[in-house]
């Protein structure tokens, strides 16, 4: 984001042009607190959310309940779980680490990581979908891309509103997969723009939450889905090679006696072997 002071004054100017955005933004200092993960509730969803400049509890106000709500309207409310990022874990949501080269600093995406990571130890069997607002969108592109590759593999969908990196990272989270991302740039949100250029489209995006929860709650389903064709996949392998094994060498033994079934038990191993390493082959995805 550019780092001028020009950029600042701007942008306040901009919304001291407007009262009603002003009014608007001076909302965002309040919002709601979410801690279900925090306080021991394993869910199979948890939705980790990262608020925006200025919010000040961990859900923030424009966005992030709505979209908590949201999921849980879609898979029921005791299937998700909802935890926000807040001070106490390290995101402040101030307003200068926006101009930092990330669009947010390194404490901020420590706390996303320390969210994560909490979900993926204290509920090991939940997975995990993620939504950042302004500059929650920084901290999760960038703690998305910090993440070790089984740690990203727990993240089942992102979803970004006032993108903050937009024209950085292409409207998408480097590294992530674009058909897990979904990403809201309002017309007229400056702040897609690289900048700190407030108006009214930047707060917005609570007319998304549907569609994002919806987004949200499909990427969750889908997951245990893939997990569930993986583990076809190696059950069909193991239970090839077993019956290639058996069936090679029962005819061995039909056709040559001893001989024949010494024959057809080697026989038997070698292609049981190789349907066994079709079938891991196939968890791979080759």
């Amino acid at each position: 984001m550019k780092s001028s002071i020009l950029n600042v004054l701007v942008g306040l100017t901009a919304v001291a042009a407007v009262p009603s955005d002003y009014a608007s933004i001076e909302t965002r200092q309040g919002g709601v607190v979410s801690n279900d993960l925090k306080n021991g509730g394993c869910k199979p969803v948890t939705f980790i959310m990262a608020r925006g400049s200025t919010e000040t509890s961990n859900m923030g106000t424009v966005v992030g309940p709505q979209t908590c709500a949201a999921i849980k309207q879609n898979l029921g409310a005791d299937q998700v779980a909802c935890q926000g990022i807040g001070t106490e874990d390290g995101y402040a949501a101030a307003l200068p680490p926006n101009f930092q080269p990330k669009n947010t600093d390194d404490q901020s995406i420590n706390a996303a990581l320390k969210i994560v990571n909490l979900a993926t130890t204290q509920c090991p069997d939940t997975t995990i979908v993620m939504g950042g607002y302004s500059q929650g969108s920084a901290v999760v592109d960038n703690a998305i891309q910090q993440m070790p590759a089984a740690t990203q593999a727990k993240v089942a969908g992102v979803v970004v509103w006032g993108f903050t990196r937009a024209e950085q990272d292409n409207l998408q989270i480097p590294g992530y997969p674009q058909a897990q991302t979904k990403v809201f740039c309002a017309t007229g949100d400056l702040v897609c723009n690289n900048t700190l250029t407030i108006t009214a489209a930047h707060l917005s995006y609570g007319r998304n939450a549907d569609e994002s929860g919806a987004f949200l709650a499909k990427m969750a389903k889908a997951a245990p889905a893939a997990g569930g064709a993986a583990a076809g996949a190696a059950a069909g392998g193991a239970a090839g090679a077993a019956a290639g094994g058996a069936a090679a060498g029962a005819a061995g033994a039909a056709a040559g006696g001893a001989a024949g079934a010494a024959t057809g038990a080697a026989t038997g191993a070698a292609k049981g072997g190789k349907k066994k390493t079709g079938g891991l082959t196939s968890l791979f995805g080759n």
